[in-house]
């Protein structure tokens, strides 16, 4: 005799581990980070005031880093009159949560 799981049955296995759940693919994105850059330099910041990750892309050239902050703010050096794009991650509730990106430019003159 064949038996069909179902309902509480397919729950059992399920808590047994014996059926794993493929969680969706749909998570929110923070907000992009503020970002402003003068004298070489550009600075980022966000809400997130627990460990950042910052992913910088250097835009039309394949050159980009990742810095790891404390807080949710960066300070970083940049080539003067070029185009980044920064985002930034942190673990929530386990979770991997990714900004939306920014677009910066190394502005080289005074801070505005």
């Amino acid at each position: 005799m064949r038996k069909v799981i179902t309902g509480s049955g397919a729950a059992t296995l399920a808590t047994l581990g014996l059926i794993v759940a493929v969680p969706g693919s749909a998570t929110a994105a923070a907000p992009a980070p503020w970002c402003d850059s003068g004298g070489s330099k550009f600075a980022c910041d966000t809400s997130v005031g627990g460990p950042t990750t910052w992913t910088v892309t250097r835009t039309g050239t394949p050159y980009s880093f990742t810095v790891n902050t404390p807080g949710g703010s960066l300070l970083h050096d940049c080539s003067p009159q070029s185009s980044l794009t920064v985002s930034y991650s942190y673990v929530q509730n386990g979770t991997t949560v990714t900004s939306l990106p920014r677009d910066v430019w190394c502005n080289p003159g005074e801070w505005p």
